[in-house]
């Protein structure tokens, strides 16, 4: 596919925009090959990082390793992260045209390998789908998809799951399950959520297990049989195989909120009683 984020104008896509789960998209040449990366539009440079010389934390702009990020003349960002130590080209408030060198595919932050972390956002800096225009102008304007993928409010009460990001860590909080008040939201960002001002970090929608709740699924017994609902996941907020969600179990053992689900009396998983329905 054409690419103009590439000094060769030829890419293919090795990762997908996901939201918040993925705020941009990975390319890499067509045949694994790597690559100068290149201004997509003509803009600005705001923000640079070029002295990471290695793999960095999977949190916070650490996870960028060296990278630009440009402002276009229409108000939109693009941001090129990953590169290769040493080979950035330009300087924060720099005047850059479209296709001029910013630095070269490196494997530098958090990343598997070197390819091109490539972000689109709007003008309200926020996260949107840059698939599209890998190789086409951007638009004058588009709105976040990131604020709508969120689903919970300030002043709510939820339960997480015992991980939470901060800007610089990941950290496990004792007991496995807290729960705090949102206090604050930063939509667009990889852990939009404060919680208790701080004092339980950032989280995002994959650490929230639930809205706290006074009651919970009463009518769920231990030895009844019960499905799990799509798209739910453990107690302790990790994914869930697809098949789980097309299987009767029995509950094994409740504990508070907390079901221990199997199946010929060998246990599958441990799961919010109100992710079950019988």
């Amino acid at each position: 596919m054409g690419c103009r984020v590439f000094k060769n104008n030829a890419c293919k896509i090795t990762f997908k925009y996901k939201g918040n789960d993925h705020t941009g998209i990975d390319l890499v040449g067509p045949n694994s090959t790597f690559d100068y990366i290149v201004a997509h539009s003509a803009g600005t440079v705001v923000a640079v990082v070029s002295n990471c010389n290695k793999n960095t934390s999977k949190t916070g702009e650490r996870i960028y390793g060296n990278y630009v990020k440009l402002k276009h003349d229409n108000g939109m960002y693009t941001l090129y992260a990953h590169m290769k130590y040493g080979s950035i080209k330009v300087k924060k408030g720099d005047k850059v045209l479209k296709g001029q060198v910013l630095g070269y595919m490196g494997n530098t932050g958090y990343s598997f390998g070197a390819h091109v972390h490539f972000e689109v956002r709007n003008e309200k800096d926020k996260y949107i789908d840059p698939t599209k225009y890998v190789d086409a102008d951007l638009p004058k304007e588009e709105t976040s998809t990131s604020s709508s993928a969120l689903t919970h409010k300030v002043g709510e009460k939820v339960t997480i799951n015992g991980v939470y990001t901060s800007s610089t860590s990941t950290m496990r909080l004792t007991p496995a399950v807290n729960t705090g008040k949102i206090t604050k939201i930063v939509e667009g960002a990889r852990n939009p959520y404060l919680l208790n001002d701080g004092g339980l970090g950032w989280v995002n929608d994959d650490c929230i297990v639930s809205a706290a709740k006074k009651t919970t699924n009463n009518s769920i017994k231990v030895g009844d049989k019960v499905k799990v609902k799509k798209g739910a996941k453990s107690y302790k907020g990790t994914s869930l195989a697809s098949f789980v969600y097309n299987t009767t179990y029995e509950v094994m053992e409740l504990k508070g909120d907390r079901a221990v689900i199997g199946k010929n009396g060998a246990v599958t998983t441990d799961i919010h009683i109100d992710n079950l329905y019988k």
